[in-house]
């Protein structure tokens, strides 16, 4: 009988429900009808009909929740049977005004305009009803709120009841709330119940769980209608669920009584585990709820360690392998919801009794530091047995490290780097248990080393060698891993495991390699990594800066033709030609055509790419022209950049050089920004399609590029050679087939010329077959002989090459910083003769003479300052690392979404939203590359502490760039427990001091920080030793009993450095004895005005590029003593009277002389005596207030190769002696206009004395890009 009744009672709640559904689901078809009437036609009405459309929904589903939750309630049924009438009330109304409308839907969309009174009732009705239902929602928010876990019956819930309420709120928050913490929480409680469920947790077992949830999903239907009727409805007043963080502070195990019903939960469904009696198959949706619940351990143990309860302990080791463990078992798991996986059947008992015991250690996280070490040895036993799960299982990164899962590119140098690494890592594993392991896997690795270098050549691998050398690979990788790990401090059983496993692989790899005997293959790539630094660079094949263009003399005539002749209107000239066939080549010979400069009075140079953004190009062209700091311009809005664009060249002749265009509408969206004032201004541009020219200019006829003759063709290809006395005789006819096999495109004359360059005349047969199978005008045969040219580089040279594939399209890349990540990369070979910068600048020569790289840019002492692929090139570098696993790159999007592989190496991350990514819990245990090019606004500061955290779980980075629009305003702290990184490069927008912890650096050699803002250290920067190169807009060296200080023995780039203490300025400089370059400003503030303070640095024997300026508040008068080896020196602001450079123009070694901003001041500066300035050959003059400068012959200078005037606008006399100079190639004047009739004076002296080697360039203000532009660091 009470079955019978307890059944008609159920059906009764059934009924109710069911009919209470049906009256919302109807009023919400009806107000989807009224939508679909007019509502999409005006946007009042469409709102109006989704306020009441989202206040049924939310009425449906507190509703419901509050039905269910509240059931045995008195109050609750009382209460929701007043809410039934209302709805049913709600229903029929809007249901009668809803067919009245229809009925007259067509007279009422006729006459709206003249029915306004009818229009204005149907939305006050609207508002009457979305009123009415947020004000039962008060009621129901008030019934709710007054309920406590005291007052819930005795009753049970039904499990799949509370399942459905979760499931409804996540529904609720979704499309109303974006707090990802509540539903994470939600998430939580619901993937708990779920798991203790499914491994045999009944009921009555669950009971204080249940009881629990419930209470918690009362206050949280309570906090979702009070949060959205707080923002809808005046009655809804502030309440203790007004605040998120303490409701979601009471799902979380933060409170001990929480904390104790989940371990018991855990506890209890632990010991059921054990049990086969209890275990359900692990079939995919046993695996789903497994990996639902192990994804909310890893939110819950993200949220222990980012909120900061522990966050000074985020690098533990026990606490990182269990967040680690827990990932990875949850990708195994995920992978079985795909594909059924027999092996992980037999361990589901097992699995789920990992599960709890890494449940119960989190809640015990949350709990505090009591009882830590017992709490720290449930983790490494969790740790241990999922190293053993792994092992058995073969899951997880440690045992699925194979080749495919590292680069491929230069093994055996890897190989070599590994084998020095041990030897200098012995401290780290000389640990009992290792020690021995350690010398049998090192001395394994030497074997396999010479192993390597008889077998990689052979042409004849077979499958079996192949697997070997795959093999030898991982196991070398894996070794990395451990080594690394072990000198950060992982010295856990679990890598002890680790090192026997992988000393048994070597010994096992070694014995197979002993009975492998192969035959003796030729010694390719590899041979020559040990050769590489006994071979000197020819010089000859490096490339002049102004080398002879062949084939474009005729072009490039008829371009500045069409540039300074014709039409004063603005006009637009463009180039058009496939790629590879010279459009950059002859629009920048056009650019520096002296007819050019003088004609043009600005010249504008903009490289653009296939992705493009205007604010970014505007920010480019006036930051060129030096249009105020790059602070300024860059806090300006798009508008503004464009409008000051504009201002500046208006009423000017410019002349505008875009790029390499791929789209008409980048030349819409700029035009606004030039002028048009009937000046003859000229806009030139080149593109790879005739059809984009088209829409720029329909009125001009674009020109064609042409293809080279096959005279021009030979006449490049003996230029590329370069061979010392002409090119031989013998191999003149095999040329000639070469060149012609081109079909007259310069990239591949050049590209093939650099590859035989590096061959023996004998394989020059091989390379013209190889020309000869295809048409090479088409893109995709030019990609086979680049894939070629790629091929025959030497394995030393790739990485170097790939890594280009990090810089954008069409990016100018500055040397100097390149050849720094080189060496942190490990790519650079030690050698005793050379320091390292100088063979990874040899590196990079022979990249530049096998035309792989162009020079971009030179410094004033000729070296390579800046310089860029072709986009051909790029594309194969982006290919090649991808292919080769040698750089992955992506965006923040893609990487949070669709994340790679864990094992990643090298990881480039290319602009993009960062949200998905930030909220994604990714991390990558073992990244040591990470360059990031961000254009977050500072609006998402927030999101980037996240993202930080994320990748300096990575505690193997060595290096990790930070490029973009996006600067700190902090020092990262989390940073500084990355014990491997050497280079380290971000920004910052304010003043900042670094933390003394930044020592705990140890490794680090370069620190750049980007910002124009000061940078002061701490007193323990004296204590990296290993630190290199410094560059920051200004750093503040502390200085305080410099006695005490350390010396930085490897420091050789210091850029830029404040020296405040006169008195102990000296005894700090003395701590940087081997500094190279220097660049520092004086500031001797609490000097007395006009006091003289000698400045002495002619003890820093090593240091060749320095620059000094002083600060605008700085008085004092200096006096210089400057060491003998100086090759550049830069002085600004200084106000030296001239005589003061009789302690310079006798230093022997000075190449480069820069004298800016009035660093001199006096009308007169007469050289006379002779010998003065012996081996000068670059002299910079700007912003003096110089009126005349003599001297009394060309012996004053005899060296002079370069002279630069710049903006010395009361200049009136220069030497005339400098007509007569058999050394002077170059005299550049911008801006000087009062040197005129002295110049003209010169010029006829040169023109009498036939000297054709001088050239003489005048131009009103400096073009954008110039051969002259300097670089501190070079």
């Amino acid at each position: 009988m009470n079955s019978i009744i307890r059944m008609a009672c159920i059906n009764y709640e059934l009924q109710r429900d069911v009919a209470i559904d049906n009256c919302i689901r109807n009023i919400l078809d009806d107000i989807n009808s009224l939508r679909r009437v007019f509502g999409y036609e005006d946007p009042l009405m469409l709102y109006a009909l989704e306020e009441a459309k989202d206040a049924c929904r939310l009425m449906r589903i507190l509703y419901l929740c509050g039905r269910k939750l509240g059931k045995g309630l008195v109050h609750f049924d009382s209460a929701f049977c007043t809410l039934e009438e209302s709805i049913h009330k709600h229903s029929l109304e809007i249901q009668s005004v809803c067919l009245t409308l229809m009925e007259t839907s067509d007279v009422f969309l006729t006459f709206r305009d003249n029915n306004v009174s009818l229009y204005n009732w149907v939305l006050r009705f609207l508002g009457q009803q979305e009123d009415a239902i947020l004000g039962e929602l008060v009621e129901l928010h008030q019934v709710l709120s007054n309920v406590s876990l005291e007052t819930f019956p005795n009753s049970d819930i039904e499990l799949g009841d509370l399942l459905i309420i979760i499931d409804s709120l996540l529904d609720l928050c979704c499309p109303f709330l974006s707090t990802t913490d509540m539903k994470e929480c939600l998430k939580f409680l619901k993937n708990f119940i779920r798991f203790v469920r499914l491994q045999g947790l009944g009921g009555k077992q669950m009971g204080g769980l249940l009881i629990l949830a419930r209470g918690l999903l009362v206050d949280v239907a309570c906090f979702i209608s009070w949060r959205i009727g707080h923002e809808r409805h005046d009655n809804y007043e502030a309440s203790k669920w007004s605040n998120i963080d303490e409701l979601v502070n009471r799902i979380e195990p933060l409170e001990s009584h929480v904390c104790e019903i989940y371990v018991r939960a855990l506890q209890e469904t632990s010991e059921l585990s054990s049990s086969s009696n209890h275990l359900a198959p692990l079939d995919q949706f046993t695996a789903l709820v497994l990996a639902d619940f192990v994804d909310s351990l890893v939110f819950l143990l993200w949220q222990y360690l980012f909120r900061g309860t522990g966050y000074k302990y985020i690098f533990d080791n026990q606490v990182r392998r269990l967040y680690m463990g827990l990932r990875l078992l949850r990708t195994t798991l995920r992978k079985q919801v795909d594909k059924a996986n027999e092996s992980l059947e037999t361990r589901h008992g097992l699995i789920g009794v990992w599960i709890c015991e890494a449940g119960v250690t989190i809640c015990y996280l949350f709990q505090g530091e009591k009882d830590r070490k017992t709490l720290y040895d449930k983790v490494e036993l969790f740790s241990l047995d999922f190293l053993y799960l792994e092992k058995e299982e073969e899951v997880g990164p440690r045992c699925q490290l194979t080749s495919s899962a590292f680069p491929q590119t230069n093994f055996l140098g890897f190989l070599d780097s590994l084998l020095e690494k041990m030897k200098s890592s012995r401290e780290a594993v000389n640990i009992a248990s290792t020690k021995n392991e350690f010398n049998i896997i090192q001395d394994n690795l030497a074997y396999l080393r010479s192993f390597l270098v008889n077998v990689v050549g052979q042409n004849d691998q077979t499958g079996n060698l192949q697997a070997l050398l795959s093999r030898i690979a991982t196991v070398a990788y894996k070794t990395e891993f451990v080594l690394d790990s072990l000198v950060v401090g992982d010295t856990c059983q679990s890598f002890t495991l680790l090192i026997d496993s992988i000393a048994s692989e070597t010994k096992l790899i070694k014995t197979e390699a002993l009975g492998s005997s192969p035959r003796k293959g030729r010694m390719i790539e590899f041979q020559r990594a040990d050769t590489i630094n006994n071979r000197k660079l020819s010089t000859s094949k490096i490339p002049e800066f102004d080398e002879p263009i062949v084939g474009l003399h005729d072009e490039s005539q008829k371009i500045i033709e069409r540039l300074i002749r014709g039409s004063k209107n603005l006009d637009v000239v463009s180039i058009v030609g496939m790629a590879g066939l010279g459009k950059t080549t002859l629009a920048r010979k056009v650019y520096r055509d002296p007819s050019i400069t003088i004609y043009f009075q600005v010249q504008i140079w903009c490289t653009i790419s296939q992705v493009w953004n205007k604010r970014s190009l505007l920010l480019e062209i006036l930051n060129n022209l030096g249009q105020k700091s790059v602070d300024m311009l860059s806090k300006m809005s798009e508008y503004d950049l464009g409008d000051t664009l504009r201002r500046y060249l208006k009423g000017k002749r410019y002349l505008v050089i875009l790029d390499d265009v791929w789209d008409a509408e980048l030349w819409s969206s700029l035009r606004i920004s030039f002028p048009c004032d009937s000046t003859g201004s000229r806009i030139l541009v080149t593109t790879r399609s005739e059809n984009v020219a088209l829409q720029i200019r329909q009125e001009s006829k674009s020109h064609t590029l042409r293809f080279l003759t096959e005279t021009e063709s030979w006449e490049l290809f003996q230029t590329k050679m370069c061979f010392e006395g002409g090119f031989p005789q013998q191999l003149i006819t095999r040329g000639k087939a070469i060149a012609t096999c081109c079909k007259g495109l310069p990239l591949m004359i050049v590209v093939v010329a650099g590859i035989l360059s590096n061959m023996e005349p004998s394989a020059w047969e091989e390379i013209e077959e190889c020309l000869k199978k295809g048409n090479l005008r088409a893109t995709d045969e030019c990609k086979e002989i680049l894939e070629l040219s790629y091929r025959h580089l030497p394995d030393y040279l790739k990485p170097c090459f790939l890594y280009f594939g990090a810089y954008k399209e069409d990016q100018n890349v500055r040397v100097c910083e390149l050849l720094w990540l080189w060496i942190a990369e490990g790519f650079v070979k030690k050698t005793e003769k050379e320091c390292e910068e100088s063979v990874a600048e040899s590196y990079l020569m022979e990249l530049i003479q096998r035309n792989l790289v162009m020079v971009a840019e030179r410094g004033s002492r000729g070296k390579v300052t800046t310089c860029v692929l072709h986009d051909l090139l790029h594309d194969l570098c982006r290919e090649k690392g991808e292919q080769e696993r040698f750089l992955h790159q992506t965006d923040f999007h893609e990487l949070g979404v669709s994340p790679p592989s864990v094992m990643l190496y090298r990881l480039h991350v290319k602009p993009g939203k960062v949200e998905e990514f930030a909220d994604s819990l990714l991390t990558f245990p073992y990244l040591r590359t990470l360059l990031i090019d961000d254009d977050s606004k500072k609006s998402q500061a927030a999101q980037w502490h996240g993202i930080l955290y994320n990748f300096c779980q990575s505690r193997l980075l060595r290096i990790f760039v930070l490029n973009g629009n996006f600067e700190f305003s902090f020092f990262p702290s989390a940073i500084q427990l990355l014990g491997h990184l050497r280079y380290l490069a971000f920004a910052l927008d304010q003043s900042v001091s670094i933390p003394p912890s930044i020592d705990s650096l140890s490794n680090l050699e370069t620190l750049i920080v980007r910002g124009q803002n000061d940078i002061l250290l701490p007193n323990s920067v004296w204590n990296m030793i290993k630190l290199r190169h410094m560059k920051a807009w200004l750093w503040e060296l502390p200085m305080e009993n410099p006695k005490h200080l350390s010396s930085l023995l490897n420091l050789h780039t210091l850029s830029r450095v404040t020296f405040s203490h006169g008195q102990t300025m000296e005894e700090v400089i003395r701590k940087l004895p081997n500094v190279r370059r220097l660049n520092c400003t004086l500031s001797l503030k609490e000097e007395e005005d006009g006091t003289l303070k000698s400045f002495t640095l002619d003890f820093l024997s090593q240091l060749e590029s320095l620059t000094i300026s002083r600060h605008w508040d700085d008085k004092c008068m200096y006096h210089f003593q400057f060491p003998p080896n100086l090759k550049k020196l830069t002085l600004h602001g200084l106000e030296l009277p001239w005589s003061e450079l009789s302690v310079i123009d006798r230093l022997p070694n000075l190449e480069v002389l820069k004298l800016l901003g009035q660093s001199f001041t006096g009308k007169t500066w007469h050289v006379g005596e002779e010998g003065t300035f012996p081996k000068l050959r670059f002299l910079k003059l700007e912003c003096l207030d110089l009126v005349r400068w003599t001297m009394n012959s060309e012996d004053n200078v005899p060296c002079l190769e370069m002279l630069l005037l710049k903006r010395c606008e009361e200049l009136e006399e220069l030497p005339t002696d400098l007509a007569q100079s058999s050394t002077l190639q170059m005299i550049e004047v911008i801006s000087c206009h009062l040197a005129a009739n002295s110049m003209k004076e010169i010029e006829e002296i040169k023109t009498e004395l036939g000297n054709d080697d001088l050239k003489i360039h005048y131009a009103e203000s400096a073009p954008s890009e110039s051969y002259s532009s300097e670089d501190e660091t070079e």
